[in-house]
């Protein structure tokens, strides 16, 4: 047999023993957990709208009508850095409409106008929180709590000289139109 086959061989044999020959490698290990007894829970942000009223009512709108919703949004803000602003979603308006006939919702919201009115003055807040004006139609909050915040959305179904045809038989579900609630970095 020539060296480098005697050497393979060798080198094989010195494998199968030192794995102890059955192919395993024994070796020590351990493990250590952290032994904290605390635990990390996460706080929630959650909004909520109360029934409301309008004032005046109207049964049946007509261009010139006008009229304000009042309703009291109830906003739970849990964490101990948490901030976040509250606005207005003036999107979710088109998704509140249901034309008659073959009437475009976008071409009827342009005959309504909405104003937003939210007085943090007026807000019970929570020992230490803030609500402020942060732009149009946005607040920000600031602190833990529970945050009860009276809101008047105004409506005004505008009179215009040109043709409204397309608000007739219209319907805008007030339901459809939201308040967001959303978490800032602190």
């Amino acid at each position: 047999m020539n060296k480098f086959v005697k050497g393979s061989i060798a080198a094989a044999a010195a494998t199968v023993l030192l794995l102890g020959g059955a192919g395993s490698l024994a070796y020590w290990n351990d493990t250590a957990g952290l032994h904290s007894t605390d635990k990390i829970n996460a706080g929630k942000l959650e909004l909520v709208a109360a029934d409301g009223n309008w004032a005046p009512e109207i049964v049946k709108w007509v261009p010139g009508d006008a009229s304000t919703y009042a309703t009291t949004l109830t906003l739970t803000a849990d964490g101990d850095h948490i901030a976040g602003d509250l606005a207005f979603d003036e999107a979710s308006i088109i998704g509140s409409i249901t034309a008659a006939g073959s009437a475009d919702p976008a071409t009827i919201r342009d005959q309504f106008e909405f104003t937003f009115d939210l007085d943090p003055a007026e807000a019970d807040l929570p020992a230490g929180a803030t609500l402020s004006p942060n732009g149009a139609n946005t607040f920000s909050f600031d602190g833990a709590g529970t945050y009860t915040i009276p809101v008047e959305v105004t409506v005004a179904f505008l009179f215009d000289e040109g043709d409204q045809n397309d608000s007739m038989l219209a319907t805008l579900d007030l339901s459809a139109i939201t308040f967001t609630a959303t978490q800032t970095a602190p």
